[in-house]
């Protein structure tokens, strides 16, 4: 695996298991893919922001953190689509 791309992927998925362990722990199961989707379109713009910070400071493994972000916005929309039908 691309060193660069290792860092961007550990910070992402310890950031999802505190979500998951937190949706699991505190929400109730009526609006749990709401509350799932609405924090995952949270965390994309989270890995948006620091993209953007890290391709100011060229570190580059800025474009993986775009990369994610996209990816992390369409999972998070169509979780929250299934959960208003």
């Amino acid at each position: 695996m691309n060193k660069k791309l290792r860092r961007p992927l550990l910070i992402n998925l310890g950031i999802v298991l505190v979500m998951v362990l937190a949706d699991i722990l505190l929400n109730e199961a009526s609006g749990r893919f709401l509350a799932s989707g609405t924090l995952i379109l949270v965390v994309a713009v989270v890995n948006f922001l620091i993209g953007m910070i890290r391709n100011r400071n060229r570190t580059g493994d800025g474009p993986y953190y775009f990369l994610i972000a996209g990816i992390l916005l369409l999972i998070g929309v169509s979780v929250c689509s299934v959960a208003l039908t």
